[in-house]
């Protein structure tokens, strides 16, 4: 019986140990799995990590690539843009020289007498004719003549008509020496229409007095302008007139028609118009052949 006993203990004994066993052997085959597993998912990471470093090398290059472009745009642009600012000083530099240039010169013309341009064209014509007129007598040519055949007939009329403008019909009576004289005087004071027609519509009825109005003193008053005008006027008649006041040379070899300076202007007057058709009568006395 004992032995019986110890026989099935060892048999316990033994169920135990296998029992412990196993699961040891289970415990260190799973070990292993995830030994193995983990090497392997290492090989993996480093496979991926060499991959992926690969990929962004790649991509670094491409992008080293693209910023060398984009930096050369860029300073291409700059330099466009700095050719354009340049280019737009320059332009300015040239305006301001022109316009300075322009005001120097307008201020040269406005010190200039205000018919400058008139006499200056009338020196250059005179110039220009004195010197035809010499090459005409070195050459031997009747200047006179040859400047009528190269001045065409329009401008032969337009002088004749500049002549004839304003004829001098000489005296016939005193009010038409008068009005004349008064036409001549006037003829450079112009109205001032715009103020005429503000003046009319500001006065209405009253611009026209009758026997009715009442309005005295204040209406029609000059305007300094107009005064002023009219003084400058009035200093270049007295001017005119001064040049004009100088004693006439008296010539000794002329035939003496006269009796007194009085009688002098007026057979002067008559001989300017009546000698054309007495200088043949006079003649004829002059040699006594007159009938």
């Amino acid at each position: 019986m004992e032995e019986e006993e110890q026989g099935e203990g060892r048999e316990e004994e033994e169920k135990a140990e296998e029992s412990v066993s196993e699961p040891a052997e289970k415990a260190d085959d799973e070990r292993t799995d995830e030994k193995s597993t983990e090497s392997e998912t290492r090989r993996e990471g480093k496979e991926g990590e060499s991959g992926s470093g690969s990929e962004e090398s790649e991509e670094e290059e491409k992008d080293d690539g693209g910023g060398e472009e984009d930096a050369g745009q860029m300073m291409a642009s700059r330099e466009e843009k700095m050719a354009r600012l340049r280019e737009l000083h320059r332009r300015r530099l040239e305006a301001r020289q022109l316009n300075h240039r322009e005001v120097v010169e307008e201020d040269r013309r406005s010190k200039l007498p205000a018919n400058w341009e008139s006499r200056q064209r009338k020196v250059e014509w005179e110039e220009e004719d004195e010197k035809a007129r010499q090459e005409a007598e070195a050459a031997g040519e009747d200047y006179e003549r040859e400047k009528m055949m190269k001045t065409s007939a329009s401008e032969l009329e337009r002088l004749q008509r500049k002549k004839k403008k304003n004829p001098d019909p000489g005296f016939t009576d005193y009010a038409q020496a008068q009005l004349r004289k008064y036409e001549r005087l006037t003829k450079h004071i112009q109205p001032d229409m715009e103020a005429y027609q503000e003046q009319k519509l500001e006065m209405g009825a009253d611009f026209y007095p009758g026997v009715n109005s009442l309005t005295h003193g204040g209406a029609g008053k000059v305007s300094k302008e107009a005064l002023e005008r009219m003084t400058q006027d009035l200093a270049k008649q007295v001017e005119k007139r001064s040049k004009f006041s100088r004693r006439r040379p008296h010539a000794d070899n002329q035939d003496v028609d006269y009796i007194n300076d009085r009688n002098m202007r007026f057979n002067r007057k008559a001989a300017r118009y009546y000698d054309k058709y007495t200088a043949e009568i006079k003649q004829n006395l002059e040699r006594g052949t007159a009938i």
